[in-house]
């Protein structure tokens, strides 16, 4: 991943790069009728699981690859920059329409979406942009702001 949001897949046994793409550019092209925003950037790494790989953009716009040939499969409109990195929410054997997309915003909102159509399931607003990337375990969704607040969701233990 490079800050000027090309990708590349490389394989794990050779290590040669199985494809390369533009997330930028692909993002473009998945949201109906939009084009490459000037000075647009990726700041965080990809996440990768269920063969998806989500990554977020500085113009707000979270982007979902299929992970064998960095083919487009949707991008969700965060409205702000999304510089932390996206963490896939999994349980194990999940199927990927069970799979949620958690990340933090500069909107001051934290998302979820559903990894297999990038639809919002979830959102709350703090208040703050998102200084890092989310931590998701045992069922709690942990993220940072710029408030200097750690914001726990999720049902009490």
């Amino acid at each position: 991943m490079t800050i000027d949001g090309e990708c590349a897949a490389l394989s794990l046994e050779t290590g040669k790069q199985l494809w390369r793409v533009s997330v930028l550019d692909a993002a473009a092209k998945v949201a109906q009728g939009a084009s490459r925003k000037q000075g647009e950037r990726v700041f965080a790494s990809p996440a990768v699981a269920l063969g998806r790989v989500v990554i977020g953009t500085t113009h707000g716009r979270v982007v979902c690859l299929e992970a064998k040939t960095g083919k487009s499969q949707w991008v969700f409109p965060a409205g702000k920059s999304v510089d932390s990195s996206c963490v896939i929410a999994t349980a194990p054997g999940a199927k990927i329409d069970a799979a949620r997309v958690v990340f933090g915003c500069d909107n001051g909102r934290a998302y979820m979406v559903n990894l297999a159509t990038g639809k919002r399931t979830w959102r709350k607003r703090v208040g703050r942009e998102f200084a890092a990337s989310p931590a998701v375990a045992d069922g709690q969704l942990v993220l940072g702001a710029w408030d200097g607040w750690v914001y726990c969701f999720g049902k009490k233990p």
